[in-house]
């Protein structure tokens, strides 16, 4: 029996993950439920090499069920002030123009195609 059919492949998925030492810290466990939600959901947007990349506008985050953006605001805001995440662009009103954010625990990417 050959190796390839005793081991069939596993498929490669990505996955949303935060470090053990990072859920470990007293800033991430006093987080509200809400900015614990966009971290995972700004998480869900980064594949490995677009950290900077990520954004927490409302467009996109109604789609993944947020149903406030006052909430989406808070949670965003407190991100910011625990450290989690960095403003890596600010955005401005024009549409196309979101404000983008890294995660802070993973070095920033260079951003492949332009944003401006």
């Amino acid at each position: 029996m050959s190796r390839s059919s005793r081991h069939p492949k596993k498929r490669k998925e990505r996955f949303v993950g935060i470090p053990y030492h990072i859920v470990c810290r007293d800033e991430f466990i006093n987080l509200s439920h809400k900015a614990k939600a966009l971290l995972i959901d700004l998480l869900h947007q980064y594949h490995g090499a677009n950290n900077g990349s990520q954004s927490a506008c409302w467009t996109l985050m109604r789609e993944r069920g947020w149903k406030s953006s006052s909430t989406l605001y808070r949670a965003f805001k407190e991100l910011q002030e625990t450290g989690f995440v960095i403003i890596t662009r600010q955005g401005f009103k024009t549409r196309g123009k979101p404000t983008l954010c890294a995660i802070t625990w993973r070095s920033v990417d260079d951003a492949k195609v332009p944003y401006d």
